[in-house]
């Protein structure tokens, strides 16, 4: 089951916090050494826009997904938890990426946007299964009824 992404609304101009470079399935950690995160801070001074790599010695540890968290990138690097739009429910603590990307460490969240960038040059025929980018269309939300939060991949996240 493939959840459409909604329409993503350019009028909203609240801080918000992407999540990029995606590259796994449902399941236990997925590696990969091209995984970032990035805040925009207030959306206001790109100079204060954060970029933050996955540490290559943490790369084992790049992204992760359960029925009981939306997406997680890194230990608690950012983590969604179960019912994320409750106060302190999500976590952002440095631990596998390079940088801290927000300045709370524990907040709650309205929405959030997953997204996926793709080399369109970049062979994929020498990689081996585990180090292919996996197309949006196969990360699929957890099984609504075991969650209490959107089950929608691509939704914007608001502090």
């Amino acid at each position: 089951m493939s959840a459409a992404a909604p329409p993503w609304s350019p009028h909203r101009r609240r801080p918000s916090l992407n999540i990029t470079r995606s590259t796994y399935d449902v399941g236990p950690y997925q590696s990969s050494h091209d995984s970032f995160l990035f805040s925009l801070g207030d959306g206001k001074n790109l100079e204060n826009a954060k970029l933050s790599r996955i540490s290559p010695e943490n790369a084992s540890c790049a992204v992760f997904s359960s029925q009981y968290h939306g997406p997680c990138f890194g230990q608690t690097d950012l983590r969604m938890n179960d019912n994320f739009n409750l106060p302190s429910k999500c976590t952002c603590q440095r631990h596998d990426y390079e940088t801290e990307i927000c300045e709370l460490q524990n907040f709650s969240v309205e929405e959030y946007e997953v997204f996926q960038v793709v080399d369109k040059n970049a062979s994929t025929s020498s990689q081996s299964p585990s180090d292919q980018t996996y197309p949006i269309s196969t990360m699929h939300p957890p099984r609504p009824e075991s969650t209490n939060y959107p089950t929608s991949w691509g939704e914007f996240m608001h502090f």
